[in-house]
């Protein structure tokens, strides 16, 4: 196993939040009881990256949903139906991300 695989933590779970400070924004996990900062965003796009960053967890449980519906035991039109349904909500995810 790939020892970066290995050593990996878990993710920080979404939803996450914004907190403006001078001139960075720090991305901090909303659902906690504690103050936990995802990462620190210090560039000239800003919100572009904020938009996609914020979008992480979304875009993961998105992905999760294809893949599930993609190996699901359903067939037929309840197959297509279901894959159908995680792809379009990942559809949305993504244009939620690039702001469309």
């Amino acid at each position: 196993m790939n020892s970066i695989v290995k050593h990996r933590q878990p993710h920080t779970p979404g939803p996450w939040t914004t907190k403006w400070v001078n001139n960075s924004v720090y991305i901090k996990a909303s659902n906690t009881d504690k103050d936990v900062s995802v990462c620190r965003v210090m560039t000239h796009r800003t919100q572009n990256n904020l938009n996609i960053l914020l979008a992480a967890p979304d875009m993961l449980a998105a992905l999760e949903k294809i893949s599930l519906a993609r190996f699901s035991n359903l067939t037929g039109q309840d197959y297509t139906d279901n894959l159908n349904a995680a792809i379009d909500e990942s559809i949305a995810v993504m244009c939620n991300a690039k702001g469309c």
